[in-house]
């Protein structure tokens, strides 16, 4: 954090897993870091929101993790591994590393890992990952051997997953933030709003302890950081406010960009009319002014993108933005548009602009502010016309069959959009199949101009 008292991150770069030298002029000997929400659960198993998942990676870790730049899966826990052939894949543990209790991490350690997540029994929310899986076995204490149904382009990046203690793996979901694991912390205090970490060993990080503190409201947020409360806040300050938060700061705070690897985007419903029709969705999307919303809502820290997999991942692919019909919208073109929203401030200033420009074009539209679990629970039932989301942090490009395959349509998936397509299913069909990277990329060249 250089000489600033106070760190204030953007970005969706997994920057709060650094551990990096501090100086400041509080006398905590806690780093603060500011979170909007609550993690749901500091479990691995079960994590599935964002502040969830990044804080349970503080905790624990796995075989693989994703590049800081490209986001292609390297070594972490894993010293190498070998193809055996295209669905046979060899992993050498890297068995010099120590969960909390001293015991060293062994194949077997593995096994049960993910055994565990295909055992109904345990009820994981990520059971998805292991679905490609025949079986997994270990060889000796260092060699762990998955054999697949199906080759799987993708299947290193499922290798993210944090390993747990063989001990631990089948236990009922961990509300305390007990579960050893192999990170750089541990819990030493979990409380509603707070969750206090110490590094896991000396040799772990050689950051000191930390705090989560969760400030709901973003005014108190603002206010914390500029009374020198809070040490940092990653993607906890609106865009637009942060101006004027810098010039009260009078240079107390310092501003890091990192360029992120999500895509915000609008979701439309197409299984019913009128949005069932292509030309209808292309006149909505020629009223949304995507520039105006990241020059001035964004305060240019977004930029719009033109695919949905970012910029810098290497299955990405330039393209120009997409042909706009010429033909006449379908349909009734004054058909009422409810475009949906969580009740986050930047969140709800999008769907407004959104909706004023469509308004504007004769759409008729509304943005419509719903808490998360409404909003969530109203998606997964169909109901909705339009919402405003956000692919999570893009490892591999197979993330978007869940999102995208008509197999994936809930409660199967995220594909809330209920696309039916069967050229976009067989384009993600075989890029999960082709193991050759260039083939891949072309896939999804092609998926993308679908």
């Amino acid at each position: 954090m250089r000489a600033a008292r106070l760190l204030l991150v953007l970005g969706l770069g997994a920057a709060v897993a650094a551990c990096t030298p501090k100086t400041n002029t509080r006398t905590s000997e806690e780093t603060e870091f500011i979170l909007a929400l609550d993690p749901d659960t500091l479990d691995p198993r079960f994590a599935v929101d964002v502040v969830g998942m990044r804080a349970s990676r503080l905790l624990h870790a796995g075989l693989f993790r994703s590049n800081g730049e490209t986001l292609a899966p390297e070594h972490l826990l894993a010293k190498e591994h070998r193809w055996r052939d295209a669905r046979t894949l060899e992993v050498t543990v890297d068995t010099t590393k120590h969960f909390s209790n001293g015991a060293a991490l062994s194949s077997a350690d593995v096994v049960a890992t993910f055994r565990a997540l295909a055992d109904p029994a345990v009820h994981s929310r990520h059971g998805y990952l292991v679905e490609p899986i025949e079986r997994v076995e270990a060889e000796g204490d260092s060699v762990v051997v998955f054999t697949l149904k199906r080759a799987r382009a993708g299947f290193l990046s499922d290798l993210e997953f944090p390993l747990l203690r063989r001990d631990e793996a089948r236990n009922a979901i961990d509300t305390k933030g007990a579960l050893d694991g192999l990170g750089p912390f541990r819990v030493t205090s979990l409380e509603p709003g707070e969750v206090h970490l110490a590094p896991r060993s000396s040799e772990s990080c050689a950051h000191g302890n930390v705090v989560l503190r969760t400030v709901r409201d973003e005014n108190a947020r603002a206010l914390r950081l500029l009374a020198g409360k809070a040490d940092i806040a990653q993607n906890a300050i609106a865009p637009s406010l942060l101006s004027a938060i810098l010039a009260d700061a009078h240079g107390a705070l310092e501003l890091r960009h990192h360029a992120g690897s999500t895509t915000t985007y609008l979701v439309l419903r197409t299984s019913e009319k009128p949005l069932d029709d292509v030309r209808y969705r292309c006149g909505i999307a020629e009223h949304i002014d995507r520039a105006l919303i990241t020059s001035a809502l964004f305060e240019k820290t977004a930029t719009p993108a033109s695919t949905i997999i970012p910029k810098g991942h290497w299955a990405h692919t330039d393209l120009p933005d997409f042909p706009l019909s010429d033909e006449p919208r379908a349909g009734d073109p004054f058909a009422p548009i409810a475009i949906l929203t969580s009740t986050e401030r930047t969140r709800m200033l999008v769907g407004r602009t959104m909706a004023e420009g469509l308004t504007r074009a004769n759409f008729a539209a509304e943005a419509r502010p719903l808490e998360l679990g409404t909003l969530i629970a109203r998606l997964n039932a169909g109901q909705f016309d339009g919402a405003i989301l956000q692919f999570p942090e893009f490892t591999d490009p197979s993330l978007l069959r869940l999102f995208l395959h008509s197999q994936a349509i809930p409660p199967a998936g995220s594909n809330r959009a209920r696309l039916s397509d069967a050229i976009v299913d067989e384009l993600l069909d075989r890029g999960d199949l082709t193991l050759d990277a260039e083939g891949r990329k072309e896939i999804y060249r092609q998926l993308e101009v679908r």
